[in-house]
């Protein structure tokens, strides 16, 4: 796990327990399937009048169980009712890392 948190991203409205799926899936379908682990960095950081979080964890054998998408349906949902259409989530796969992008006002 490495941590980068911007203390200016410190003041956004964030849903309670937001990263706790989105770092256990990093965990179990990123890092959990290697011999080797791997790596899950958290990042904040403020931008202007907006906040990023990005979840990004390493990317090597096939997870073992198929994801339903359920962690990242239910922040999205989470999102949208704090925050409607001013908050959004992008997630996918970029050069041997999978990336979960948050942006929402400050």
């Amino acid at each position: 796990m490495h941590w980068q948190l911007d203390p200016h991203a410190a003041e956004a409205r964030v849903p309670p327990l937001l990263l706790q799926p989105l770092v256990e899936n990093a965990v179990r379908h990123g890092v959990e399937p290697n011999d080797g682990g791997g790596d899950v960095d958290i990042v904040t950081r403020a931008r202007g009048s907006e906040i990023e979080i990005r979840v990004v964890n390493t990317v090597g054998l096939p997870s073992r169980g198929k994801g339903h998408g359920l962690a990242l349906r239910n922040v999205r949902q989470r999102l949208r009712l704090m925050h409607d259409v001013a908050a959004r989530l992008e997630a996918g796969p970029g050069e041997g890392r999978f990336v979960v992008r948050i942006v929402m006002p400050r």
